[in-house]
């Protein structure tokens, strides 16, 4: 829709250069009333110069300010008894087509309020008044492919309420110019009609009399009729929607999703409802530092049965402690802070917990965790952990699902440091555990019969310092694998080694058990498949079709998966040249730029562990899959997104549906 974007600014640092505007737009009565220093001593100065300034809008050079341009624009007839608010309507307009025609595409403006009553909603009728003035027909758009004249409108001191608001009452208003101000060939009845039905593509927020609260928005579900669609389509639609009704001031918002036919939409209701939990979280840094409560009270969810909203509850109550541990800063969210985190989380709860923390047993029984670690020991609050979680259900046990979780809590990439910023968002690494974690706290609520899971996170802080571990070093693995070290800043797979390796001894006796790794481990899965996350599996789990159907039940709920292949090309990538040791860790190379970059560390795994010795034909055989989430963990920023939790929902799927 052709339709100025209005944007809230609250820091009045705004109306400087380099913080992304290009002009500031002052609609005042006079210059005295400014209350702006740097905008009023320009003001006058320009005034001295120029007579014009203070009595006609007029464009000043105003070195230091946004786009080193000022624009006054004086609002006459304030003290005329029949003269309304459109006065400054008036001044805006003339204003920003002054702005416009300057060059400016994102100006700022700002409106000196009144005390006058009548002049209340100056602010909002000046805003609406740009939207009129840079509104071009549609004839002229549809012949010319013209594009809106402005980039954003920047409403200083305005809230976010309110420039949602005005986005709304100028979607509305551009909507109606363009079908009133249309001539009859294009815009016949029938025409009429199609462009009312378009215009539906958007979410819309609707004064509906009697309905609860007044407040009715329609989000509209774009591409269901696409071939390569999924179920996230309904998600989208619902976040979109959800932060309309926040926004709007709702605090019990009821939602309802249209039932679809379509097997692939089966669970919309449900992604819909997650999609809105994933929208409204919001840090724990910034909950603990200000005591900010959940914006809304509760969702209602139309048409749903309460075994649905508890099972919604679960999950995401899951997800949000795994958004809890992923995405909190390295202090606050240190490997200590990590698991003190999970035992609080899990206290009076059916999930077992223990967690390693001692230094000898450590480096006894997590050898190659322990050298990751080896030069965070020295600083008390950056010391390893181990977290181990169980969860036991009543009566029979049919199915037993193991985890080995990567919480590495920050990267520093060690002695093989990572330089040129690449550090940033490193606090991040630790989405593996966090998912797990938060995959025991929806089981801790649902009880699952008939499946018992269990879990070892590896939390540890890759630090540099003069203990650190470097390349080359042979280092031995809990499963008595001799690993050559080939780049620390590949710790991830040496955590997960011995994990694994504890793991694998507890599933040699277990009930049909199948193994897991999750980390966020490779650039080259993000290089790969982009935000969505990885299952490579050894044979025993290929033959089970372990990571199809895995893909399968998260896609179903809006968590898709790739599914990589383990070839016999991913051993040859850690074979030890040397004859030293067993196998190598990796090659000293980013896995971005590094063919099968994301693949040879599941071959890795399976070495150090001692997995490899449960392949088709042994003994024992053990189905295992390596689930490499790096592209999925975040989403938005890549070092600062929001966490997703992922691939909570979909494990926990595929648990009770295997």
């Amino acid at each position: 829709m052709f339709q100025v974007n209005f944007v809230d600014v609250q820091a009045e640092n705004a109306i400087f250069d380099g913080e992304g505007w290009d002009a500031v737009v002052v609609v005042t009565p006079d210059l005295v009333s400014i209350g702006i220093d740097e905008i009023s001593l320009l003001a006058e100065h320009g005034a001295k110069v120029d007579k014009r300034v203070g009595k006609s809008p007029t464009l000043l050079f105003a070195p230091g300010l946004a786009g080193g341009r000022l624009i006054i624009a004086p609002v006459t007839q304030v003290a005329d008894d029949y003269a309304d608010v459109r006065v400054y309507g008036d001044a805006a307009r003339a204003a920003i087509a002054i702005a416009k025609d300057a060059g400016a595409k994102r100006p700022l403006l700002y409106v000196v309020p009144s005390a006058t009553p009548k002049f209340g909603f100056a602010s909002e009728v000046a805003a609406l008044a740009c939207g009129q003035e840079l509104w071009q027909t549609l004839e002229l758009r549809e012949a010319t492919g013209l594009t809106p004249a402005l980039e954003a409108i920047g409403l200083l001191s305005l809230s976010s309420e309110k420039s949602h608001l005005l986005n709304a009452l100028e979607a509305g208003r551009v909507l109606a110019r363009d079908l009133c101000g249309t001539e009859p060939e294009r815009m016949s009845a029938k025409a009429f009609a199609e462009y009312c039905l378009q215009a539906g593509k958007s979410p819309t927020l609707l004064f509906a009399p009697g309905l609860a609260g007044g407040r009715l928005i329609i989000a509209p579900v774009t591409q269901v009729a696409d071939d390569y669609a999924d179920v996230r389509v309904y998600g989208d639609a619902a976040r979109a929607a959800i932060a309309i009704a926040k926004d709007a001031g709702a605090k019990r918002p009821l939602l309802y999703v249209v039932p679809s036919a379509t097997p692939k939409f089966g669970f919309a209701s449900e992604v819909a409802a997650l999609a809105c939990g994933q929208e409204l979280w919001q840090t724990l840094e910034l909950r603990e530092a200000t005591g900010l409560t959940p914006a809304l009270e509760a969702i209602g969810l139309l048409s749903l049965s309460s075994e649905k909203s508890h099972l919604l509850n679960a999950l995401e109550a899951g997800r949000v402690l795994a958004r809890d541990l992923c995405g909190t800063e390295p202090e606050r969210m240190s490997a200590k802070a990590f698991a003190e985190y999970c035992l609080q989380a899990f206290k009076g709860s059916v999930i077992k917990t223990a967690v390693v923390e001692d230094r000898d047993i450590l480096e006894r029984d997590y050898p190659l965790l322990s050298a990751v670690a080896r030069s965070s020991f020295a600083v008390g609050r950056h010391q390893p952990r181990v977290v181990k979680l169980e969860y036991l259900p009543e009566g029979e046990i049919t199915r037993t699902f193991l985890f080995a979780g990567k919480g590495v809590v920050y990267d520093t990439g060690g002695a093989d440091l990572k330089v040129g910023g690449a550090m940033a968002g490193m606090s991040r690494d630790k989405g593996g555990a966090s998912a797990v974690a938060g995959l025991f706290k929806t089981l801790s609520m649902l009880k699952p019969k008939g499946i018992r899971v269990i879990a070892e996170l590896g939390l540890v802080r890759n630090s540099i310092g003069s203990e650190a571990f470097v390349t080359d070093e042979i280092i031995t693995s809990h499963a008595g694998v001799r690993v050559r070290i080939g780049n620390t800043d590949a710790e991830g797979r040496l955590v997960l080694a011995d994990l694994l390796s504890h793991l694998r001894i507890k599933a040699v006796s277990a009930v049909q058990p199948e193994l897991f790794s999750v980390a966020t481990l490779t650039g080259h899965v993000v290089r790969c498949y982009g935000n969505y996350p990885a299952a490579v599996e050894n044979a025993v789990a290929s033959g089970a079709k372990c990571a199809q159907t895995l893909a399968l039940q998260a896609s179903q709920w809006g968590e898709p998966f790739e599914v990589s292949t383990l070839r016999r090309e991913d051993f040859a990538k850690i074979r030890e040249v040397s004859g030293a040791a067993d196998i190598l860790s990796s090659n000293n190379a980013p896995s971005s730029v590094t063919a099968r970059g994301h693949q040879y560390p599941a071959a890795f795994l399976l070495k150090a562990s001692g997995l490899f010795e449960h392949g088709v034909n042994a003994a024992i055989p053990l189905a295992y899959t390596h689930l490499d989430i790096a592209g999925s963990a975040t989403e938005g920023d890549p070092l600062y997104g929001k966490p997703t939790a992922s691939p909570l929902v979909g494990l926990y799927q595929y648990l009770i549906n295997r």
